[in-house]
């Protein structure tokens, strides 16, 4: 399953705006993390064209991956008349959520959060909870689509995890994160010996690093820039 990223650095390296993604499907669209800078891009772009149900997966509450969603969701149900749902990770990573939202004024009547039943797109997902920082709750995405899954890590270190996934044939897709100042991200030395025809890399902490893996001919997304 490809994805659209709307930005692809990582939280200090804001010449390539904050990780985040999307996918649409007719008159819906599914957003992964809203960051600092998404809310812009959002509304530059014009990716609520058209858009009548909105929903958001947010990996972990970094601000680079949720600092732009309460000003979303009071754009959404105030100048589009949508809630907007939210994929609830789990009933202690809501409530933490829900009181983010609360310190930001946003209107509980204008979100609700929602079990991923409730999604309604044409491929599964799932959540698998992840190591990143120990101060928060993290996790990676796993879509599923006949029979084919595609894992997007969020934030995470677990190198062993990815390096599992990316010798399971069932994985077609893998957007992973890479990093190489400090531990909490995947290692950029374990990623260049993997297999890079399946592997997309996000999350990039620096030109230095973003220069390195493009030389090495792993895959970067096109973003909105």
């Amino acid at each position: 399953m490809k994805l659209n990223f709307i930005g692809i650095g990582g939280a200090f390296y804001t010449e390539l705006g904050c990780n985040a993604a999307y996918i649409k499907e007719e008159d819906k669209i599914l957003f992964i993390d809203y960051g600092l800078d998404t809310f812009d891009k959002t509304i530059r772009y014009n990716l609520l064209n058209n858009i009548n149900k909105i929903y958001v997966i947010i990996t972990h509450m970094h601000g680079d991956h949720v600092g732009g969603l309460a000003t979303f969701i009071q754009y959404a149900a105030i100048a589009l008349n949508i809630k907007v749902k939210i994929l609830d990770n789990s009933d202690t990573f809501s409530e933490k959520l829900i009181a983010l939202l609360d310190i930001m004024a946003v209107d509980k009547s204008f979100y609700e959060i929602v079990k991923k039943e409730e999604f309604d797109f044409s491929f599964d997902v799932n959540l698998r909870k992840t190591k990143h920082t120990p101060m928060l709750e993290c996790y990676s995405i796993i879509f599923s689509k006949n029979n084919v899954k595609t894992l997007y890590t969020g934030d995470s270190n677990e190198i062993d995890y990815l390096k599992l996934v990316v010798n399971d044939p069932k994985y077609e897709d893998i957007y992973t994160e890479i990093g190489e100042a400090i531990s909490v991200h995947m290692d950029y030395k374990e990623i260049m010996k993997m297999d890079k025809t399946k592997i997309t890399l996000m999350h990039i902490e620096s030109e230095e690093l973003y220069n390195k893996i493009k030389d090495k001919g792993f895959n970067i997304p096109e973003y909105l820039k």
